[in-house]
């Protein structure tokens, strides 16, 4: 079904493309020895994050030249190895930002002066737990104490699909008149999560249009096409997302160039710390001299910052078949496959060009293979 809603509010992005300096200081409070990470909030702070130190009295200070308007987060290096921390966002806006903070245990303590957005963002928040929160973490509940598909998990599917769409209508009202990125920048975290949350592609459709209608130049436009095409497309028996392949020497092909090149395609996304991600491979690089008459391997790794990491990666493991490099999220690979907050993923595809099984085991790759 199509939707046409009328355009209420024409974003006002007052030199969007211009470049910022945001001032960055602050003092530590109960925590010594501190070094921050800063990234962009939907960065991985693993390959991404800037350092900043921290000096002997507890004071940081940092000059963050950015080139859009864009929701950034903080965090302690210690709480970030120990995974286990809150992110500390905000809204650089050029000035000068200060903060005041405090270990994670002690977040509610932690202050931040100078990002208009950040309170905007807040009120925002406040209003929409007070309308949703306590009804949200009852179906959740259900959900996750149910086995899946059981008369009690899709009995609160339910409440939970009708319950998600009034809450985005109320955002999308909420933020009807409002001139900034915030609107926009809280769709796309809705987005980013939709899969974990259980966020059924069809309930994002009119607020899809209505959200990336508008011809302005910002990342946030591209990554909420980019989520909402993975939510939709990213699926069995959809179409796979052609993409952009590098190699070593930055030579680029395209996943459509290697499609058909045999009967079944093997897309095979991993990250250099992600463990799993390593033994699946690993796992068909066992068996694949049984497989590569029928099967190619189309080898990803990302999560690294430089090529250097993606050779030593690739080295390590020495696959039997191409391995291709995504630096920095250039390419967006993992976005446009839904996975942005995973370090893999594997697609097989059937050269008819259709997701035939998402992160198959080696059983099932084997049936669809070999035992056909």
């Amino acid at each position: 079904m199509k939707y046409t809603l009328s355009v209420g509010f024409l974003l006002i992005w007052i030199t969007l493309s211009a470049q910022y300096q945001t001032k960055l200081k602050g003092d530590i409070r109960n925590q010594n020895d501190a070094i921050l990470v800063l990234t962009q909030s939907h960065e991985d702070w693993r390959y991404n994050g800037i350092e900043i130190p921290v000096n002997l009295k507890g004071q940081f200070e940092y000059t963050l030249d950015h080139e859009f308007i864009e929701e950034y987060s903080l965090a302690f290096k210690s709480e970030l190895e120990h995974g286990a921390w809150i992110p500390i966002t905000f809204f650089p806006q050029g000035g000068t930002i200060d903060f005041e903070l405090y270990p994670s245990i002690e977040f509610e303590n932690n202050k931040i002066q100078g990002s208009d957005l950040l309170i905007r963002k807040i009120e925002f928040q406040n209003s929409y737990a007070k309308e949703f929160s306590l009804v949200e973490n009852e179906i959740y509940d259900k959900l996750f104490q149910s086995e899946e598909q059981s008369d009690q998990w899709n009995s609160a599917k339910v409440k939970l699909d009708s319950l998600n769409a009034v809450a985005l209508e109320f955002q999308y009202q909420y933020f009807l008149n409002d001139t900034t990125i915030l609107g926009l920048n809280e769709y796309v975290n809705i987005l980013r999560d939709a899969d974990q949350l259980f966020k059924e592609e069809s309930v994002f459709e009119k607020y899809q249009e209505y959200y990336t209608q508008h011809e302005i130049n910002h990342p946030l436009i591209e990554r909420a096409i980019n989520l909402y095409t993975a939510l939709r497309s990213a699926k069995i028996g959809q179409e796979y997302i052609d993409i952009t392949l590098q190699h070593n020497d930055e030579k680029t092909v395209n996943l459509s160039d290697k499609i058909g090149d045999n009967e079944f395609t093997l897309l095979d996304m991993w990250a250099p710390w992600c463990g799993p991600c390593i033994k699946k491979s690993m796992n068909i690089k066992e068996i694949y001299t049984e497989l590569r008459s029928n099967m190619n391997v189309v080898s990803v790794v990302g999560g690294i910052n430089n090529i250097d990491d993606g050779l030593r990666a690739i080295n390590k493991y020495d696959y039997p078949w191409i391995s291709y490099v995504e630096i920095s999220d250039q390419n967006k690979i993992w976005e446009k496959y839904g996975i942005s907050n995973g370090g893999g993923a594997q697609f097989l595809i059937k050269n008819t060009g259709k997701i035939i099984a998402i992160n198959p085991t080696l059983d099932e790759i084997m049936k669809f293979i070999v035992d056909r």
